[in-house]
């Protein structure tokens, strides 16, 4: 019998999946079912699946046609066999210990319904750069939950039916499918975190961090939206869209996500890119200058701000100087280390 379903998709993942697989090799307790998802990687990463499935019957291969890691996870989920599921990244490592403590809380409390823990950050070496800790109480979590993501993707076990009773992963959520389904999963049971560092989270810049920030930014405010409708006994008006929105189309100001929508065109000026396509509106500069110290957005606008100062057309609707102190008020020091790095050509940082 299996206990719990470790849940891995993967894409071009070679280059770290290999110290992926071999940490969940490590494992001997509990009885775990391992799936590997490719979605249609062009890489190695088949033929290492194919080879580490070959030496641990436990490693089940799957595959998809590159239809990204939504249909990956929801592909594993329908698969899986066992109560509990948990997830690991392709770049990540699960400590020996990890299934078992976790393993143990769930046989503990039947109302249990998510739970992460600590986690060691390293970098594409595998060296330990950080210790990653966030609350530990459903009631701190809860709190937490309103304002951003306080589980690492990467460490959760989660109870399969609950997961299934609250709708899976959506695509809805593109970049930030696991923030939505903590809120959906926090209105059904209990949710927590270990203290102890039971795995590694690894950072470099093809992770989806570095890679979809703003994107990923959107989908948690669509997310937080749909939450607070629904504390408020609202309609969900995510419900029955099945692909996720683009901010920057004008026909979704219309929607029920207008004002999310209008909001990150501007934070959109993040990215230079944006900037070289066109130029800030006067409501660009309005939402910018909105947005206050704190907020989850907040990064992002400043790194917007910083971009627009150092464009050579004149922003509308507000002086260089008003720009300029808003940039700052937001975070002094990290207001002169994107200035700096803008010169010097790095981008957003």
């Amino acid at each position: 019998m299996v206990d719990v379903s470790v849940i891995l998709p993967v894409r071009n993942g070679a280059q770290y999946l290999e110290a992926t697989l071999e940490s969940l090799r490590a494992v001997r307790e509990p009885a775990l079912e391992i799936l590997v998802v490719d979605d249609g990687s062009t890489d190695a990463t088949p033929a290492l699946v194919a080879a580490a499935a070959a030496r641990d019957p436990r490693i089940v291969p799957l595959a998809q046609p590159g239809l990204g890691l939504v249909r990956a996870l929801e592909l594993a989920r329908h698969r899986a066999a066992a109560p509990l599921l948990a997830r690991l990244d392709a770049d990540d490592l699960a400590y020996p210990e990890r299934f078992a403590r976790q393993l143990a809380a769930f046989r503990g409390d039947p109302e249990l319904v998510l739970l992460g823990t600590a986690a060691d950050r390293i970098d594409a070496a595998g060296r330990v750069t950080g210790r990653l800790y966030y609350p530990e109480t459903h009631a701190a979590l809860l709190g937490e939950l309103q304002r951003r993501n306080p589980f690492i993707h990467s460490t959760v076990m989660l109870r399969a039916d609950a997961v299934a009773a609250a709708g899976g992963y959506r695509r809805f959520f593109l970049a930030a499918e696991d923030y939505d389904l903590w809120l959906r999963l926090a209105e059904r049971g209990r949710i927590g975190n270990l203290p102890e560092r039971l795995g590694a989270w690894r950072q470099h810049g093809a992770s989806v961090t570095g890679t979809m920030a703003l994107r990923q930014a959107f989908a948690a405010a669509l997310a937080r939206r749909c939450a607070a409708l629904r504390r408020r006994g609202e309609p969900d008006p995510s419900d029955g869209r099945a692909e996720p929105i683009d901010f920057a189309d004008p026909a979704e100001d219309a929607g029920a996500f207008a004002a999310e929508c209008r909001r990150f065109r501007a934070l959109a000026f993040a990215e230079p890119a944006t900037l070289a396509a066109r130029a800030p509106s006067g409501a660009d500069i309005s939402e910018l200058l909105a947005t206050r110290r704190g907020a989850p957005e907040a990064a992002l606008a400043q790194a917007a701000l910083v971009n627009i100062l150092r464009g050579r057309a004149a922003p509308q609707g507000a002086s260089r100087a008003r720009l300029l102190a808003a940039a700052v008020a937001i975070d002094p020091a990290r207001a002169l280390r994107l200035w700096l790095a803008a010169g010097s050509g790095r981008g957003r940082g």
